[in-house]
């Protein structure tokens, strides 16, 4: 007969490599402790994004919210209420690409759309999934450091400081892109749309 295939998913801060004993590790590291201190530093790392992304995700509302229902205030509170409350990120980010389009024109949305698409992936990532913590070895074999990564798309990505670097370059980016297109719309009289920058 067939046996059946057991799928066994990694927890979340997971050592890749089994059967750790404290011989395997170089003199003086302590490789609990340092898993403890990445765990707490990979979480902090992990919020930050997230925060990151309600940010956004409120500026995207803001645009399309403007864009739509501006002129009645009344309207625009039940519209964000009740309309926005219900849609997700990806869909926030799609309606308010294509409204970047029409306001600042091609070039510029295009731009906005791929710094939102290359954010969301990251997003999810580090939302949903887990992080390994991967040994690295002196020259002698033994564990000397735990280098933590994550899966972003098709990528294993090091979560360590120039990534922390990027990611805050991105987000503070789309904060800023996104607020200024929600002030331009905001700005923007009698149905006039003009083609303002970003």
């Amino acid at each position: 007969g067939v046996g059946r295939l057991k799928v066994v998913q990694l927890p979340d801060g997971a050592i890749e490599w089994g059967g750790l004993t404290e011989d395997d590790c170089a003199d003086g590291f302590e490789v609990w402790q340092k898993h403890r201190e990445l765990y707490q530093w990979v979480r902090v790392v992990r919020g930050a994004v997230v925060s990151g992304a309600f940010s956004i995700e409120r500026n995207l509302g803001g645009v399309i919210s403007y864009y739509y229902v501006k002129h009645d205030e009344e309207l625009f509170l039940d519209f964000s209420d009740k309309v926005l409350a219900s849609m997700s990120f990806d869909r926030r980010s799609q309606l308010a690409t294509h409204i970047a389009q029409t306001v600042v024109g091609k070039g510029l949305s295009a731009t906005l759309r791929t710094d939102i698409q290359r954010f969301q992936k990251i997003r999810n990532a580090m939302a949903h999934k887990p992080f390994l913590l991967k040994p690295q070895t002196n020259t002698n074999g033994a564990i000397n450091r735990l280098v933590p990564v994550v899966s972003i798309g098709k990528a294993e990505t090091v979560l360590d400081g120039e990534f922390v670097t990027d990611v805050n370059g991105l987000i503070g980016g789309l904060i800023t892109q996104t607020a200024q297109l929600g002030a331009i719309i905001a700005d923007i009289t009698g149905g006039e749309r003009e083609g303002t920058a970003i």
